[in-house]
């Protein structure tokens, strides 16, 4: 059993992750962190959201782990379903890490 608020988690612009609802909807008043914003250099805006990113897509990287781990544990049996999964998975994880999703 995870001790971590549940994911989603989603990005605002205003430097807050925050979680979400199954729809989207960001929850403001439950903040995960706040991203500090050192002075107006586009450098550091730009790592700013970039790690914002990977800490709201933590929740779906956490999954795609699980995913990838549970079909080693079942077995070669459903290995193809089981590894198109994962991929699509891992896939969507990264791409929102990435800032893409």
């Amino acid at each position: 059993m995870v001790k971590h608020t549940p994911g989603p988690w989603h990005y605002l612009d205003i430097g807050e992750v925050v979680p979400s609802d199954d729809d989207g909807f960001p929850h403001a008043e439950l903040r995960i962190c706040f991203m500090a914003t050192p002075g107006v250099d586009p450098a550091a805006s730009d790592r700013i959201s970039a790690n914002a990113n990977l800490i709201a897509a933590s929740p779906d990287l956490y999954d795609a782990l699980e995913a990838i781990l549970k079909v080693r544990v079942e077995g070669w049996e459903n290995i193809w379903a089981g590894a198109n999964r994962c991929q699509d998975i891992a896939r969507a994880a990264l791409a929102k890490a990435r800032g893409e999703a």
